[in-house]
């Protein structure tokens, strides 16, 4: 008579364990708002859940590093057709210290369910020759075939990285953890969301 009871707090125990372990797997805000919408609208609420809930703290990085000297000349190498074009100073610090971080990033981000992202790099004097103006843009291509082209920095591309990992912060180039919060406009105007 004893062990009825006991069976029933067993299996009990047993049920409450196995749903606390499903609930940790699907764990984060990125998981639920997944489940509900498909693009835009689930890029919109979680937009709305930065500037609802609290920033977090900011941890700072690494400030101690020694000056680098700033580079003569750079060697651009075009992604699309191998070309070379040499740079000097500022354009070479930029292709050196800039395009590579800003190219591993968006290789990071393409493919996270919400939109797949590419480079459009005017560098290349062979591909870009009549090109005043050298651009890094951002090109973001939404599953329904809409496409937002942005000129971007590694700045934007990093704070658009921490916003796609559902996170309220976003890590910088010298490992500082800062919050979105603040950033908001600018994600929408990556984005294309109004």
């Amino acid at each position: 008579m004893y062990w009825i009871p006991l069976i029933l707090v067993a299996l009990s125990a047993a049920g409450i364990a196995l749903g606390a372990g499903h609930v940790r797997e699907h764990k984060g805000p990125l998981s639920v708002v997944r489940l509900m919408e498909s693009g835009r609208v689930r890029l919109r609420l979680m937009l709305s859940r930065i500037e609802r809930e609290p920033a977090p703290d900011q941890i700072m990085g690494a400030m101690c590093y020694e000056p680098a000297a700033l580079p003569n000349r750079a060697d651009y190498v075009c992604p699309v057709c191998g070309g070379r074009t040499l740079y000097g100073y500022p354009e070479g610090y930029f292709v050196l210290e800039s395009i590579p971080p800003m190219r591993r990033v968006v290789e990071e981000i393409d493919g996270n369910g919400f939109f797949s992202a590419t480079l459009e790099e005017t560098y290349c004097s062979i591909c870009h020759p009549g090109d005043r103006e050298r651009v890094v843009t951002l090109v973001i291509a939404y599953p329904d075939g809409d496409t937002v082209r942005t000129a971007a920095t590694l700045h934007d591309l990093r704070i658009l990285q921490g916003f796609i990992s559902g996170e309220l912060s976003y890590t910088d180039s010298f490992d500082a953890l800062l919050p979105l919060r603040g950033n908001t406009d600018r994600l929408r105007t990556l984005l294309g969301i109004e």
